[in-house]
């Protein structure tokens, strides 16, 4: 382990700078400054020891654990009622000036990257705006803004090494890798140019794991490097397993800091591997790197999918601990845990398989285990046959209207309620309303929608009789909520 580093902190000149944006900004005290305050606030996370002594004297929880920070000076960092006083960020110290810049550049980025994950195809840009607005209903507007909706993603392996119990995706087991021999090369780099090709510059913001960890791959770093030359970015990694060879993982950082890839993530998932990671990489090493509290000492939680909801279901005593309430008659199906960790609303791809989905997050629960939709799956077998299969399921799926032959009904959990000026839809994050100032039959045209008896060509037919409402304009409501996300479009099996 290289030796902490402890600057005097020259802050004359008071600068602020935006170092995520312009990382060639960022001195050798500016990232200090960071690197330490976002170690002090990563071990209080995820340590409990440290939040007990944090608790009754501050600066010896920072001294024990050897992070050179003034922890009262922090304060406003990590005391909650300090953080919501309502005092201006110019009274805290420049430290904590700049470490609330730095986050707010990284919530910045974020957004950043959704848009730029919008495809350039018409239908596939507004298909997957309707699932970013069903998401916000569905998930909730907190969950559903951290939702980058991807465009696209790869698995390079079948499986992981790793076997969490929790896993939201339920990796398997590790099986075939793929080889960067020149022939996987050339096929991989073909079908990169056939992704491009389809989905247009957004696709360089994908990157090259799912139910894998990216590290299995012994050759992960040469495929990342040829999607940054086909694509145009160096792909972000989350791995499990930087540990296992510090110097490779410290290489990869290097070689993504290169190529522009602006920020990667480490799942830590014990204590000991947290304590691995903190002895093999320095504070302003981590600067640029994520740290994903995953061990059960963590004041974070699991999402509850995959493995972990599999868990739970045999478990009930768990939920508490998982911070849920479920009443106890409630049948499984009518349970919400508004929990994923999918991120994609696309394709998602595994190239040892060479097999492509085309997916968007969900809610786990019975019909959708793992967290997200499977709208249609299939296999190729050449980057020729690849462009079909993509082109035929935005052809098949990524309508913008609907049919007169769809059938009619609210998405799976929506509540109903008709109001004088209309009607309501309800989930446990938000009310949509639809009133009669709009559309004058509202509150009859939402009742009948709740009845589900009608498709849209009948109902409009239906209201143009009753009402001498033109039939484009009962579509023209229909299609804005359609649009919206509240009607049922969940695809049945794969």
């Amino acid at each position: 382990m290289a030796p902490v580093k402890v600057l005097d902190k020259d802050h004359s000149k008071g600068e602020i700078l935006p170092i995520f944006a312009e990382p060639g900004l960022a001195t050798e005290e500016y990232l200090l400054e960071i690197g330490h305050a976002k170690r002090f606030l990563e071990r209080m996370t995820s340590d409990p020891k440290f939040r007990e002594l944090l608790a009754q004297d501050p600066q010896a929880a920072a001294d024990k654990y050897e992070i050179p920070v003034n922890a009262e000076e922090l304060r406003p960092l990590w005391d909650e009622a300090e953080a919501t006083s309502g005092k201006d960020l110019t009274e805290y110290s420049l430290t904590v000036q700049r470490y609330r810049a730095w986050c707010k550049e990284k919530f910045a980025y974020r957004d950043i990257v959704r848009t730029e994950s919008i495809p350039s195809d018409p239908r596939y840009k507004q298909w997957r705006a309707r699932q970013v607005r069903r998401c916000v209903s569905e998930l909730g507007p907190a969950k559903a803004h951290g939702l980058i909706h991807a465009p696209c993603c790869f698995e390079l392996n079948k499986g992981c090494s790793v076997g969490c119990w929790f896993c939201g995706v339920a990796a398997p087991k590790l099986g075939d890798i793929l080889e960067y021999t020149p022939e996987n090369r050339a096929f991989w780099r073909g079908c990169l140019e056939v992704v491009k090709s389809v989905i247009g510059p957004a696709a360089r913001r994908g990157f090259c794991y799912w139910a894998t960890d990216p590290l299995d791959n012994p050759n992960y770093e040469d495929f990342c490097v040829d999607f940054a030359d086909v694509l145009g970015k160096f792909p972000q990694t989350t791995t499990a397993i930087p540990h296992r060879d510090p110097e490779r993982t410290r290489r990869l950082i290097a070689l993504s800091k290169e190529h522009g890839c602006e920020l990667n993530r480490f799942s830590v998932l014990t204590l000991g591997i947290f304590e691995k990671i903190f002895k093999a990489f320095t504070p302003e090493e981590l600067v640029y790197v994520e740290l994903i509290p995953q061990n059960k000492e963590s004041t974070d939680r699991y999402a509850v999918a995959g493995r972990a909801l599999e868990k739970i279901k045999k478990k009930p005593t768990l939920r508490e601990g998982y911070g849920i309430s479920i009443p106890e008659d409630s049948s499984f199906e009518e349970q919400s845990y508004n929990s994923t960790i999918a991120c994609v609303s696309g394709f998602l791809f595994n190239m040892v398989e060479r097999s492509v989905k085309l997916i968007s997050p969900t809610n786990a629960d019975e019909k959708w285990p793992l967290g997200y939709r499977i709208y249609e799956e299939g296999r190729f077998d050449s980057p020729e046959s690849l462009r079909e299969l993509m082109e035929g399921m935005i052809s098949r799926h990524m309508r913008s209207t609907l049919r007169s032959s769809d059938p009619l009904k609210y998405r799976r959990k929506l509540q109903f309620e008709a109001t004088e000026e209309g009607f309501k839809v309800r989930s446990p994050f938000l009310v949509q309303t639809f009133n009669n100032r709009a559309y004058e039959p509202m509150s009859e045209l939402g009742q009948e929608i709740w009845n589900g008896e009608w498709t849209a060509g009948e109902l409009a037919l239906a209201m143009e009789k009753r009402h001498s409402v033109p039939l484009t304009s009962t579509f023209a409501v229909l299609n804005r909520m359609f649009s919206l996300g509240i009607l049922d479009d969940e695809p049945g099996e794969a």
